[in-house]
């Protein structure tokens, strides 16, 4: 593909099911651009979509987050949502927001002059002609979001969706683990909480409220449109013939302004949104948050479960608990090697467990590569 009349092409057709708008009339543009660079840039986005990866939540979670009558729509959906192209697309997007580029809307007249390009160096001229003379205030208009922004996070060492996770505070099981039993447990925290500066009315089906002081919590999480998406989840209720319901929902700024995600039932912690569950997006509503120094909800207990030990692999199952309420998150497939070890990364530490008999036996060790547990297979 040579100049950015190809790359300019290929991704007006890509952001068709996107939402972008089709057709001769939107550009990918930023300070100090030319046709080289935005063409490095879009294809090096493309690249990185095909090797991301995304956190999905394990079906077992899903399905009890909302029943179980719920998995075959469920796994409908995560199939619709992890299709390849429409993933590699929505990506593509996202990374081009991130390498500073705005898909930039042109005038009729500039749409026209393009159109009327069939040569690509005439096309490629014209673009980077455009680059040159195109206002700075322009391109700040463009890249403004249609509703304020919500604090951004970054996926960091000993975090995990919301969790921060501290070794010093874990305990290591003591001889031989049997299946159902725990391997390492402690105490852990949010990474991050904020309070709602005032109330939300979110005029979405159904309407989600929220008061002034709700406590939101931080997710951090890859998916399958951006590496790193913030989150923040909180309590929200709606109303129902039967009375008041309240679930958690993780909320994350769109292009369409604030989209809310069923997550699960529990205020104080909830896996991250299922890929492919419906959104409901609304500009019409205002939602600011005031972080906090301290964790405002307080501490969880973790526990990592082998739910599963055979002669080939070892499943852990990651729990948490506030009092006598539990929230399973995720599941962990890890294999045996020729050694009779299975190691879990945990970033600057090792949980390294050992076959013995019909169990295992666990070490903690303080020698991490700096994996953590997304770089493991989940349950297939």
């Amino acid at each position: 593909m040579g100049g950015l009349n190809g790359a300019w092409l290929g991704l007006a057709a890509a952001l068709v099911s996107s939402g972008a708008v089709a057709g001769e009339d939107h550009l990918w543009a930023k300070v100090g651009a030319t046709d080289a660079a935005a063409t490095s840039a879009l294809d090096a986005c493309r690249d990185e979509s095909r090797n991301r990866r995304f956190h999905l939540p394990d079906r077992t979670t899903a399905a009890a987050m909302m029943g179980e009558g719920a998995l075959p729509y469920l796994l409908a959906a995560g199939e619709t949502a992890l299709d390849q192209k429409s993933a590699e697309k929505a990506f593509t997007r996202h990374c081009m927001r991130r390498h500073g580029y705005v898909w930039l809307p042109l005038k009729s007249d500039e749409s026209a002059a393009l159109a009327k390009l069939t040569v690509a160096s005439d096309r490629a001229a014209w673009i980077d002609r455009f680059y040159a003379a195109t206002p700075v205030a322009r391109l700040d208009a463009a890249w403004a979001p249609i509703v304020p922004a919500l604090p951004e996070g970054a996926e960091e060492p000993l975090t995990f969706d919301g969790l921060k996770l501290e070794p010093s505070a874990l305990t290591v099981a003591a001889g031989t683990v049997a299946k159902g039993g725990v391997v390492l447990s402690g105490p852990v925290g949010h990474v991050q909480t904020a309070r709602l500066v005032g109330a939300v009315d979110a005029p979405v089906i159904p309407e989600l409220n929220a008061a002034a002081g709700t406590i939101f919590y931080q997710v951090v999480t890859p998916t399958d449109f951006d590496p790193e998406q913030t989150y923040w989840c909180g309590p929200m209720t709606y109303y129902t013939p039967s009375g008041p319901r309240t679930l958690t929902y993780c909320v994350d700024v769109g292009e369409k302004g604030y989209e809310f995600n069923m997550a699960g039932v529990e205020d104080w912690y909830a896996p991250p949104p299922f890929p492919g569950m419906p959104q409901m997006r609304t500009k019409a509503v205002k939602l600011a948050l005031a972080p906090s120094e301290k964790d405002l909800l307080g501490r969880m207990d973790l526990a990592l479960t082998a739910t599963r030990i055979d002669k080939n692999f070892v499943d852990l199952r990651v729990s948490v608990a506030a009092g006598k309420r539990h929230q399973q998150i995720w599941i962990l497939h890890l294999p045996f090697e020729a050694d009779g070890t299975a190691v879990l990364p945990f970033w600057t530490h090792r949980l390294v467990l050992t076959r013995a008999g019909d169990g295992v036996t666990a070490a903690f060790t303080a020698d991490g590569d700096g994996r953590g547990w997304l770089d493991v297979n989940p349950e297939p």
